[in-house]
């Protein structure tokens, strides 16, 4: 059976749903409450040397044409270590990423395209 992945994130919480193509029918859904910034939001707290704006745009210039109505980030700890974690979704395509936010490297960088 073929499904539709939909994620979406809205006041304060990430939704996934798995809805038949066929039919339309919602075959499961969840939600997860996150604490996400989106792209043009103020953030006053810094991690570290790299700034939630700087990670941003460091994910941004490696899809050419998204902006910031594209992209979600967020402040996580990963073994121990700040790091960005976000998506950008364009183009039919979902990028996730990881960046550290003492260095401003990629760490992780994945896509796919948003009907699989």
């Amino acid at each position: 059976m073929q499904e539709y992945d939909v994620n979406f994130f809205t006041q304060g919480k990430e939704y996934d749903y798995d809805i038949l193509a066929s039919t339309g029918e919602i075959r499961s859904y969840d939600y997860e409450v996150e604490d996400h910034a989106w792209a043009g939001q103020t953030e006053g707290s810094q991690t570290g040397p790299v700034t939630l704006v700087q990670a941003q745009q460091t994910a941004l210039d490696r899809v050419p044409g998204a902006d910031a109505s594209h992209i979600r980030i967020k402040t996580d700890m990963d073994d121990g270590r700040t790091v960005y974690e976000g998506k950008i979704v364009y183009d039919n395509v979902e990028y996730e990423f990881e960046i550290d936010a003492s260095t401003g490297t990629v760490l992780e960088w994945d896509s796919e395209s948003v009907f699989d």
